[in-house]
Formats: structure tokens, C-alpha cells, sequence
């Protein structure tokens, strides 16, 4: 069984340092809710880690996203847990964030 980095809830995201998240290998972060604004032509941003973290996502549907991460990105991560916020900004320019949530780093367990 493969197991999303990101919970079902989408509460808690759990990251390898190092690693790459990304749609080509199958690992992109995906976010869900029927509870969010229309989210068309809306611009994703998930930041974390304290302001180490920040990546641009992408719309999937209207209720839908998706975050890319890179390991260049995930190689500046502290080991722990930190926090981490979706959020988005509409076509009409407002902001609203979509997911608070708990960001965890661990330790790759083998040496690159």
C-alpha cells in the first residue's frame, strides 16, 4: 500500500526530508474539501516550517488542489513537527485560507 503524505483529513502532512513530491512520480500533496470558495483561476500557496517552506499548488477542480514539493525545498526542513497553511488567492482577489494543519519532517533512512 502506497500512503499519501498528506492525511486523510488533510490535517497533518508528513514529509521525508530530501524527498521530491511531485505529480510525475505520483507524490504531489492533494487537498480536498466541498466546504471551500470555488477555487477556479485561484492561486494555491502552502507555506510552513516556520517561513522555510513555501510552494506554489494548482487547481484540479473547484474543490481541489494539489502542492509540488522538491527536495531542494524539503532539504531545508527541520526534523519535527512544525505548522503548515493552504491557502488561496481567488480570482476576485480575495484570500481565504483553505488548511491549517500539523507539518511533519522526518529523517530519510538511508544515505544518499
Amino acid at each position: 500500500n502506497v500512503v499519501s503524505p498528506v492525511s486523510l483529513d488533510g490535517g497533518r502532512i508528513e514529509l521525508v526530508q530530501g524527498d521530491d513530491y511531485k505529480t510525475s512520480n505520483a507524490r504531489a500533496l492533494p487537498f480536498s474539501s466541498d466546504a471551500w470558495p470555488d477555487l477556479t483561476d485561484a492561486a494555491i500557496h502552502l507555506d510552513g516550517a516556520r517561513g522555510i517552506l513555501s510552494v506554489e499548488g494548482e487547481v484540479l477542480t473547484t474543490s481541489s488542489v494539489q502542492v509540488e514539493i522538491d527536495d531542494t525545498d524539503t532539504d531545508l526542513l527541520a526534523l519535527g513537527k512544525s505548522r503548515f497553511q493552504l491557502w488561496a488567492t481567488l480570482a476576485n482577489g480575495d484570500t481565504t485560507t483553505l488548511k491549517l494543519g500539523e507539518l511533519v519532517v522526518i529523517e530519510r533512512q538511508y544515505a544518499q
